[in-house]
């Protein structure tokens, strides 16, 4: 026999995975609710058992605590650690001593979301209480799926807007800006496969070291690597390409097939090798296959990507 616990979900990724998360929970005896933080969380979660936080930043702990305290909440659920209200529901966990489970996504490639437990401030496990689960289920990856799910979250945060005034996301671009790229991408998207399968034939039978870029935004860049920005990054490695690596040693770069291409990785890629005098030695995919080039690489230029395990 299972003592009832109350699982207390934040912000997840935007679909509704939380919500039939939840829906498992209880119905294996627990209590499951969410605090939403935009119009995208209420209409991800639309069940019962749901408040709303519309407050200030500075006051989300002191909120977050009196909810937990007045709701016997045991356990807190939540998509990653590093978002600024996540950190904070983190810390206030170790404070009264509640478990939390924390989902990440892609430290396994290609198919899955991890869970990290969170016990006294400090990761100390893997997993979340039984569900009854077999064996590992395959699920294709559903590009459009998930375009249409984010799409959706943030039509509705947006709308929501009026009744959520204070939330500032943890995203480093506003949601209408991403789409507007996102469009120019689909425009360029002919155009950009030739270029690519160009470069691969110009590289020819010739080794070469694989560069897969990251997203700006990304939590392994902005909170746990030493650079400010995936720019930065880049300036980093292409100033270490130049100047140490051998005359006939080759470098691709392959840009992150969900970065909208606000910065223009292409046209940067050019502006820079061409500073350096490498432009003849660095090479630039915007749209290609992952696995074959991994293959065929002499080596993989990582900035925390599981692409390197």
């Amino acid at each position: 026999y299972l003592m009832q616990r109350h699982f207390l979900f934040l912000q997840g990724l935007p679909g509704p995975f939380f919500r039939m998360l939840a829906t498992a929970l209880c119905g294996e005896g627990h209590r499951a609710s969410r605090i939403n933080m935009n119009g995208g969380d209420w209409y991800d979660w639309r069940i019962g058992d749901v408040s709303h936080y519309r407050g200030k930043a500075d006051g989300w702990p002191d909120w977050l605590k009196r909810y937990v305290l007045d709701n016997g909440v045991t356990d807190v659920v939540l998509f990653g650690e590093l978002r600024p209200r996540h950190r904070a529901a983190i810390l206030l966990a170790a404070e009264l001593s509640l478990r939390v489970y924390e989902f990440e996504e892609g430290y396994l490639r290609p198919n899955h979301v991890t869970i990290d437990q969170w016990i006294g401030g400090e990761k100390v496990a893997m997993g979340l209480i039984s569900l009854n689960c077999s064996s590992e289920i395959a699920v294709n990856g559903r590009f459009r799926r998930r375009m249409a799910e984010s799409a959706r979250y943030w039509l509705a945060a947006t709308l929501a807007r009026p009744l959520f005034r204070h939330y500032r996301s943890h995203r480093i671009h506003p949601a209408w800006l991403e789409l507007l790229y996102w469009s120019r991408r689909r425009v360029r998207k002919s155009g950009e496969k030739k270029r690519s399968k160009k470069a691969i034939r110009d590289i020819g039978d010739r080794s070469f070291f694989l560069f897969p870029l990251q997203l700006d935004g990304d939590a392994q860049i902005v909170g746990r690597s030493p650079f400010a920005s995936m720019g930065h990054a880049l300036d980093h490695v292409l100033t270490s390409f130049a100047a140490d690596a051998p005359d006939d040693a080759l470098l691709l770069i392959k840009r992150h097939p969900f970065d909208p291409d606000l910065t223009d990785w292409a046209a940067q890629v050019t502006e820079q090798t061409g500073q350096w005098g490498i432009s003849d030695r660095v090479f630039y995919v915007s749209r290609f296959d992952l696995d074959p080039l991994l293959l065929k690489c002499a080596g993989v230029v990582t900035v925390n990507s599981t692409v390197g395990p």
